[in-house]
């Protein structure tokens, strides 16, 4: 988890120098797979998710402290970025005199008129500079343009080249036009810049630039198809003598040059964007080693970034915590909620078919189906947002995603067997094991749509007779409350929740990790606004089946369950007045007083510590059956 927390910020940090690629940016985008044609296939959108959990939960390792000095720092190096990506730009949009005068306008360029020398630095070092237009610019005949393209070619380091290995650098950032005059201008600078760096056998400027030229020729006649008959090198040979100040250059060099030229046709860079490679794949096709020495001798002086870059190299705060969990987390919960609304099919899992992924957990790694690695992913969404005071993904849209995945809440108001066919299954106990487990730890941050889907989930696992009864579940409930406290930092939030899932993914048979029947509903009546039952108008069941499990042995827990009892009649007494009562409603109501009357005797008892309650709720309820 450290070295991919590590990870993480290196390639966050190399974003925010603006002569590096956006690596961190391009590998999100991948990750989201939107560049894909086709939807995503089930395993391969497992495995992008997989790198996601293993980024979140590197970042969720170890949280950073707010520092304002450092953010600000990074934001100055990410606003450079963003200034010097716009401006490239604009070279092509606006064409070259409206570029220039923004450019001037920006602060780019010092003044107008601009200054030839400062005009071929900043084209240097701008980054994603489209060749095209950079040759198009400094190949004009104007004097000024000129000048531009000498201090342009000055700017490339070409010590240690030959000379068609530097050829092809110029090239790898310059796309040379086609026409005579504007080429012979670009191997006259070419000639220059290369003879002060690396003369080798060369006697002047004169000779490389008859040189580059002949290569130049070389290069179409052997690659150009119209060609038939191609130079020999005995041709090529003959027709470079005396170049070099009346003297031959040695043959051994020319046959080398005749050679490179023979196998590797010298090309301008064409980005990838002309190659038809989508902006997602591009940073990960490698650039020639010539253009990547290109790349490095850019040092961004020319854009006033001066040493900031470096520095940010090293820095590290919560503010960026919050910039990166904000740009992964979206693709992560996307793939997570799609994995999680793909059919048991791909269960896998202790009795199921399907693939496993190993996944780096606190304390251990161990193995899961790719549906448990998505509810691992809405976890650490969930804690990172909170921890990081982000309205990304509340805990609250966690619980209610989890409990409407596990598909307790869509088979309450079906028949018991069509539910027990969906949901007994591993999947759906680790789904709900966990969304009860995730609400206990933070109640409070759970809204109004979590409480319904906990409800309406918990009232269906009534229904299937699936929540062990007193003292069946304390032991495996024990174990995932005991979990709760083991973890650090946001782990305190996820915690039991994650050891729910993993239990619940582990266990030999599908087993429901909520504790002990009366304990659970009566928790959740008492954490959630009892009103939060009455927004359903769609479920006349919820009610209904939260009086009767109320009523079910009213004498264990009768204290809470009679507070419940009285606070949901009197809800219904407000709610249903000058209303016709439903047949279901009116029978659970008749079920309760049932269950009053045979506890009369005990409960009502005037030594009862629940008498009071007692007598309130049935005087309550043979208000309502008597209307």
């Amino acid at each position: 988890l450290t070295l991919t927390c590590a990870l993480a910020f290196s390639l966050a940090q190399l974003d925010c120098h603006h002569q590096r690629p956006q690596v961190w940016g391009l590998l999100v985008a991948h990750l989201s797979g939107r560049s894909a044609s086709e939807p995503l296939p089930h395993q391969e959108r497992a495995l992008r998710l997989g790198v996601c959990v293993a980024l979140l939960r590197g970042l969720s390792s170890a949280p950073a402290p707010a520092d304002a000095d450092a953010w600000r720092a990074i934001e100055r190096a990410l606003s450079r970025r963003d200034e010097a990506v716009a401006a490239a730009g604009q070279l092509e949009e606006l064409g070259v005199r409206e570029a220039i005068a923004a450019w001037t306008r920006s602060g780019l360029l010092g003044h107008s008129p601009f200054s030839p020398e400062q005009l071929g630095e900043l084209l240097f070092e701008l980054p994603s500079l489209p060749p095209r237009a950079v040759g198009e610019l400094i190949t004009r005949p104007e004097p000024e343009y000129v000048q531009t393209m000498r201090a342009y070619v000055d700017r490339f380091d070409f010590s240690s080249l030959g000379i068609t290995d530097a050829l092809r650098m110029l090239f790898s950032s310059t796309h040379v036009p086609g026409e005579a005059q504007k080429v012979d201008r670009l191997m006259q600078a070419f000639a220059s810049s290369y003879f002060k760096a690396a003369p080798g056998p060369f006697a002047s400027e004169d000779a490389v630039y008859v040189t580059a030229f002949s290569v130049m020729m070389l290069n179409t006649d052997l690659h150009n198809a119209a060609i038939r008959h191609k130079m020999t090198l005995e041709q090529f040979v003959r027709n470079n003598r005396k170049i070099n100040d009346g003297a031959d250059l040695p043959q051994e060099l020319l046959a080398s040059i005749y050679k490179d030229v023979h196998v590797n046709e010298l090309k301008a860079y064409t980005p990838p964007a002309e190659r038809g490679i989508p902006q997602t794949l591009a940073a990960l096709s490698p650039p020639s080693w010539l253009r990547w020495r290109y790349l490095q001798q850019r040092s961004g002086h020319a854009l006033g970034s001066g040493g900031d870059d470096v520095q940010v190299g090293g820095l590290r705060c919560a503010e960026l915590d919050r910039l990166l969990v904000s740009q992964l987390a979206p693709t992560a919960l996307a793939h997570a909620q799609a994995l999680l609304e793909v059919g048991h099919g791909h269960e896998g899992g202790r009795g199921h078919g399907g693939v496993t992924y190993a996944v780096g957990c606190r304390g251990a790694d161990w193995t899961m189906p790719a549906w448990a690695m998505a509810v691992l992913a809405l976890l650490e969404a969930a804690a990172l947002s909170a921890r990081l005071g982000l309205d990304l993904y509340p805990v609250g849209s966690a619980v209610a995603d989890l409990c409407a995945a596990s598909k307790l809440p869509a088979y309450l108001a079906t028949t018991v067997a069509s539910a027990r066919a969906a949901c007994c299954n591993h999947r759906t106990a680790a789904l709900i094991s966990t969304a009860v487990a995730l609400a206990r730890s933070e109640p409070s941050a759970l809204d109004s749509r979590a409480w319904q889907q906990l409800l309406r989930s918990v009232l269906c696992l009534h229904k299937l007779g699936w929540i062990p009864r007193a003292g069946c579940g304390q032991a495996a409930a024990a174990a995932v409350d005991a979990r709760m406290h083991a973890y650090g930092s946001a782990g305190q939030l996820i915690g039991s929740a994650e050891a729910a899932l993993k239990l619940a993914v582990r266990s030999t048979v599908p087993t429901v990790l909520c504790g002990e029947s009366p304990q659970l509903l009566l928790w959740l009546c008492a954490e959630m606004t009892t009103a939060e039952a009455f927004v359903c108008a769609d479920e006349p069941l919820v009610v209904p089946s939260l009086l009767r499990l109320l009523a079910l042995e009213l004498d264990t827990n009768a204290g809470e369950k009679l507070r419940c009892l009285a606070e949901l009649l009197r809800l219904l007494q407000s709610r249903s007045a000058g209303q016709l009562m439903s047949d279901e409603l009116r029978s659970a109501l008749a079920y309760v007083a049932a269950s009053l009357r045979a506890h009369a005797d005990s409960l009502g008892h005037t030594c009862h510590p629940s008498a009071a309650l007692f007598n309130q709720v049935s005087a309550t309820l043979s208000q309502m059956l008597v209307l």
